[in-house]
């Protein structure tokens, strides 16, 4: 939720070597000092995992003992140092926040500006024959921003086309237990899509006395399906959802 954060910043900075040039990017994460769990969040990554980020091919980032764990939109940080020796138990504070994969890139583009910025003022000293001593260029995310990303591109803001059986349709309208399990299978067709602009297909068609449901996106790419069974006796509904 974005009333557990309090701002968002973010640093990008280019090291120059004899090696090489190496971009930087550092996200800060600032929560209010009441906040349980890990109230401030400074995380930093090299260029190739700002692109892992944005192109969603990462699960599992860290720098030192910051960790980022990542699943869909939902991106946790935690702070982790291994003891080292013996055996027990460890409490880690964490916090997670749901940053959309087109959040990331609009941090990318931003890092990249800097950078080129970077390169050009280097070029200039250089020029000038000067001494380049580095320079960090710090921006103030809004959190209304963020907060537009989410509504926009975040994960189940799309739409549903549901498609059912008659029979499906009919059965859902009268047996609430079945109609909670069918909210579910349209939550879950739902979390396929990753803007308010997509849509996918959820389709339910008779199988046996249960059913069987299954999604698929615009493009035609499948997605989870299963079957949906009513376990109970003695003409009591128990539905349940197996995927």
């Amino acid at each position: 939720m974005l009333t557990d954060l309090r701002s968002i910043r973010v640093e990008a900075w280019t090291d120059f070597g004899t090696s090489g040039n190496r971009n930087v990017f550092a996200l800060h994460l600032d929560r209010p000092d009441s906040a349980k769990g890990l109230r401030r969040v400074w995380f930093v990554l090299e260029e190739r995992e700002l692109d892992a980020m944005a192109n969603g091919t990462t699960q599992a980032l860290e720098d030192g003992y910051h960790k980022l764990s990542v699943f869909g939109d939902s991106c946790t940080f935690y702070d982790f140092m291994p003891p080292g020796s013996g055996a027990g138990v460890v409490e880690v504070p964490y916090f997670t926040v749901q940053l959309p994969r087109v959040f990331w890139r609009y941090l990318r583009r931003i890092a990249r500006f800097i950078w080129r910025e970077s390169v050009k003022a280097k070029a200039r000293c250089d020029e000038e024959r000067g001494y380049w001593s580095g320079q960090r260029t710090e921006v103030e995310i809004p959190l209304a921003t963020l907060a537009r990303f989410q509504a926009a591109y975040g994960h189940g803001t799309g739409s549903v086309d549901a498609r059912l059986s008659e029979r499906f349709a009919r059965d859902v309208a009268t047996r609430p237990n079945l109609r909670e399990q069918a909210e579910r299978i349209t939550t879950i067709a739902r979390n396929y899509t990753r803007s308010k602009w997509t849509s996918v297909i959820l389709r339910v068609t008779d199988d046996g006395e249960g059913y069987y449901w299954s999604t698929v996106d615009t493009k035609g790419r499948r997605g989870l399906c299963g079957g949906i069974y009513n376990h109970g006796k003695e003409g009591k509904d128990d539905w349940s959802i197996h995927t």
